[in-house]
């Protein structure tokens, strides 16, 4: 920032974001002193690379110290779970993480994303294995007797638009909509709207992952259950 000033004189970026200080589980510093260092790359190691390698001879084996132990069961414990998280559950974490305070990173942490993760994607293969022949531009075109061919202001617009007409309930090809129906597109609308208008702008992304994880918590144990079967 200093040199780009100097040079150019004005700041090479409008905002700057920065994270928290990033802690082991139990919010210590990571240390290789203290066998407490998680490095991402090995969770995403392939299992027969990682095995391999735990398997070479150690040329410094007789160095090895109490630390130095530590790391290398931290590093079988990492073989065990490495088909467990992918690149996105590490994604999830980080963006889980708040901005403002120290973030924790551990088999933990990276255990409880996998849930959530798995639980945001196994709800969307339900909707989208029931919506595969579902054109939201064809229904709103319908709907409100106009051409649409793509709104202004993208994926949330449209929402915007076709949930608006949904939820008209004057409208005779929507008279079919259950109460419930009309509670999971509010509960959409209201976080899809909040994400566009307050997260994003203020890089909130961890208040928005927790409005995510529990609207799908909502439509995989409410809605799910009761639409599944029509």
């Amino acid at each position: 920032m200093i040199l780009s000033s100097a040079i150019t004189g004005k700041s090479p970026f409008r905002r700057l974001v920065v994270h928290g200080f990033t802690t082991d589980s139990d919010g210590h510093k990571m240390s290789k002193s203290l066998g407490n260092v998680i490095s991402p790359s090995s969770l995403l190691m392939p299992r027969e690379s990682l095995s391999s390698h735990l398997n070479e001879p150690q040329q410094t084996q007789k160095h090895l110290s109490k630390s130095g132990s530590a790391i290398h069961r931290q590093t079988k414990r990492s073989a065990s779970v490495v088909q467990r998280h992918t690149l996105d559950v590490l994604r999830c974490w980080a963006a889980a993480s708040a901005l403002s305070s120290r973030v924790p990173f551990g088999y933990r942490e990276l255990d409880k994303q996998a849930i959530k993760y798995r639980q945001v994607r196994n709800g969307f293969r339900f909707m989208l294995g029931n919506l595969n022949d579902y054109c939201p531009l064809t229904h709103l075109a319908m709907l409100t007797n106009t051409s649409i061919s793509n709104p202004v202001g993208g994926t949330l617009a449209l929402f915007s638009q076709l949930s608006s007409a949904l939820l008209n309930r004057d409208h005779s090809s929507v008279s079919h909509l259950s109460s419930l129906d009309r509670v999971a597109l509010t509960r959409v609308g209201w976080c899809l709207n909040r994400a566009a208008s307050l997260h994003y702008p203020a890089f909130t992304f961890d208040s928005l992952i927790g409005e995510v994880d529990n609207l799908f918590s909502w439509l995989s144990s409410t809605y799910h259950t009761s639409v599944k079967d029509r």
